[in-house]
């Protein structure tokens, strides 16, 4: 299964690579043109767009399904992932709880922010302060335990 995976894949990069080829190709030959005729500029461009949005599309079914693949098959990190979107989720509760949904400043009068998006925007800050304390904790804590592991 894993070779046909894999030379499906093959393929189907080559072919959007030479799409992509192709495409860009035709547009330096049309060049000039383009800019003067917008029948021909939507004639080459718009299949560049297309194959763009395809591409996309396809980047992105296969960061999402690749991973629940693999999740499926081995339900031990399915437990894990389910921990860390529950601490997410914690985090998350933590930080709307601390944030504040305050508009008296006038800034706030000038970009029409509501008290429910200054409270949204107030976690998500919170979220960024807690989860980068996080990391240089435990940095830290990777540090002092690789000191002592190695005594």
């Amino acid at each position: 299964m894993e070779k046909i995976l894999n030379t499906v894949t093959k393929v189907v990069v080559y072919l959007i690579m030479g799409l992509g080829v192709f495409f860009t190709f035709w547009t330096i030959s049309a060049g000039g043109d383009l800019e003067t005729d917008p029948a021909l500029a939507n004639k080459v461009l718009n299949p560049y767009f297309i194959l763009t949005a395809v591409t996309m599309v396809l980047g992105a079914a296969a960061a999402i399904l690749f991973p629940m693949g693999q999740l499926a098959s081995n339900p031990k990190s399915l437990i894990r992932s389910a921990i860390s979107i529950g601490v997410l989720a914690l985090i998350f509760i933590i930080s709307w709880s601390m944030a504040s949904d305050s508009t008296a400043e006038p800034y706030y009068q000038t970009f029409n922010i509501t008290a429910t998006m200054s409270k949204f925007i107030g976690s998500m800050i919170n979220v960024v302060y807690i989860l980068g304390a996080l990391s240089i904790l435990s940095i830290l804590v990777s540090a002092v335990l690789g000191m002592f592991a190695k005594r």
